[in-house]
C-alpha cells in the first residue's frame, strides 16, 4: 500500500499545504535515501479511517482540521521519542508515512 501511494502520488508539491509536513515526494526521496544509504529504520503507515465519510457529513473544514490534527499527533510522537531520525510525511487525505530508528519500534 506505502509503494502504491509513493507511486501515484509522486507528484505532490514538496510541503503539503494542508499540514506543513513533508509531501509524497519529499517522503519518496527520504524514503530512498535511507534505502540507498542502508540506514537501519522501521517504516509505519498511519491513515485516517473513514475521513471521506467524516466530510460527507461534517464538511470539507471539518475534515482538513481533522487531517491537520493527525499530523500534530504525529510530529509529537517524533518529539517525545527525541530522535533525529524520526520523519512523518503527508501522502495525501488520511495518509500518512513515518520513518523511525528501529531500536524505537518496542
Amino acid at each position: 500500500r506505502i509503494e502504491h501511494l509513493l507511486r501515484s502520488r509522486g507528484d505532490s508539491s514538496v510541503t503539503d499545504p494542508v499540514t506543513s509536513l513533508p509531501g509524497a515526494d519529499q517522503t519518496k526521496r527520504e524514503l530512498q535515501r535511507r534505502t540507498i544509504g542502508h540506514a537501519a529504520f522501521a517504516l509505519g503507515y498511519a491513515e485516517l479511517i473513514g475521513i471521506r465519510e467524516f466530510a460527507y457529513r461534517c464538511g470539507h473544514e471539518a475534515r482538513l482540521k481533522a487531517i491537520r490534527h493527525f499530523a500534530r499527533a504525529l510530529e509529537r510522537v517524533g518529539i517525545e521519542l527525541k530522535s533525529d531520525d524520526f520523519f512523518v510525511g503527508h501522502m495525501g487525505g488520511g495518509h500518512f508515512v513515518y520513518m523511525i530508528p528501529p531500536e524505537r519500534t518496542n
